[in-house]
């Protein structure tokens, strides 16, 4: 049983998750100028053929392209000032990208009804905000957000402001909703739906698959590949109880690098850091799977072996041995280096009285006897 090998840290141009906030910013920027700018243009190029629609009003349609422009103007500005990379201003440009995102679309929400579809799901929205900029910027736009819309709901109440500007006539026929009217409302919904599910469902697939490279990195030693010693000692420990219930024969094994302080010395750490990795991969290629291998710490190794005697445990030792001292790894220069291991392993079927801790020690032990008795051998405890 050993982790998959770490992926090495490569951020993907497509994980935002990944992304510094600045270049999020960014991506927030292009998509509020492309809506806004597009609202713009509604009037001047589709405004002959919406106006012909029922219940779009020739004159909120104007307002409502007039001030999509100047929103886009603002956010082209600000998206502008992000390009450069400042580190003291990005917290200033978040804050009012925000603002801007929220005025927006409050605005939007005041031209076509504050409490239609389109705009609760637009509060969705700030769920991927949270997700991907600091907390205290999209909050204030959500509070921002929410007092334009009740300001204008209140005055809409109180006939200072006209309701829902960009739609005009009676949305009734016959004391039932008109079918265009549905028509035109179901559309905006539909295309507001789809948008936030699909910006919420990706957020949330990046941050699970962001959870699961954490959680990966939090069991897997970085330089090795193999178990990290914590989560070593938690399986370790699993594989105990397993074996004292089902009174199973279970076998530690201990492994040290001889000479290991020689190859930092002689040929420096990155060479030690390569003779770990080149004695991991050699072991990973003996284990079964349901073995257990983890690094226990600098140049140690620890094996467990579940279901395994003596004699299993001894032959797999052996098998490791010989397997190191006849590989050897390539220099620089065409040189060769070759290193050896000193081992030692303990076998027991645990009964309750008996603690993980003592099978451990044992093994720890027959591996110093083994390193006092010439090392490049396995001993037993």
């Amino acid at each position: 049983m050993i982790p998959p090998r770490a992926e090495k840290n490569d951020p993907r141009w497509y994980d935002l998750l990944e992304w510094p906030e600045h270049r999020r910013l960014l991506l927030l920027h292009v998509n509020g100028i492309a809506f806004f700018a597009f609202c713009a243009l509604l009037h001047p190029f589709g405004g002959s053929t919406l106006e012909r629609l029922p219940y779009v009003s020739a004159a909120g349609l104007r307002l409502f392209s007039i001030v999509s422009a100047a929103i886009a103007g603002v956010w082209l500005g600000i998206g502008i000032a992000s390009l450069f990379e400042m580190p003291r201003a990005t917290r200033y440009l978040t804050f009012a990208t925000f603002q801007i995102t929220a005025l927006g679309y409050s605005f939007i929400a005041y031209m076509v009804g504050p409490f239609t579809t389109p705009i609760l799901l637009f509060y969705l929205l700030f769920v991927a905000g949270l997700v991907l900029f600091p907390v205290r910027p999209v909050v204030a736009a959500l509070i921002t957000a929410t007092l334009f819309i009740v300001a204008a709901t209140i005055l809409e109440e109180i006939d200072i402001l006209p309701s829902a500007p960009m739609f005009v006539g009676r949305k009734l026929e016959s004391g039932r909703l008109s079918p265009t009217w549905l028509a035109i409302a179901g559309g905006i919904a539909a295309l507001f739906l789809f948008n936030v599910m699909a910006s919420i469902t990706y957020m949330l697939q990046r941050w699970r698959a962001r959870e699961e490279r954490f959680r990966q990195a939090s069991i897997t030693d970085e330089l090795t590949g193999l178990h990290s010693r914590r989560h070593l000692f938690d399986l370790y420990e699993q594989t105990f109880a397993l074996a004292q219930r089902h009174r199973k024969p279970l076998s530690v094994v201990m492994i040290d690098v001889d000479h290991f302080k020689a190859v930092n010395d002689e040929h420096g750490h990155l060479v030690g850091d390569s003779t770990l990795r080149h004695i991991a991969n050699i072991l990973r290629h003996q284990l079964r799977r349901t073995d257990i291998c983890g690094r226990y710490g600098g140049e140690e190794f620890a094996v467990v072996l579940p279901e395994t005697d003596t004699e299993g445990a001894r032959t797999f030792a052996e098998r490791c041995r010989v397997a190191v001292a006849e590989s050897s790894l390539p220099l620089s220069g065409g040189r060769m280096l070759a290193v050896t291991l000193s081992l030692g392993f303990s076998s027991a079927t645990p009964a309750l009285t008996e603690s993980s801790q003592d099978l451990l020690r044992r093994a720890d032990d027959a591996m110093y006897l083994a390193k006092r008795n010439g090392r490049n051998r396995v001993e037993e405890a």
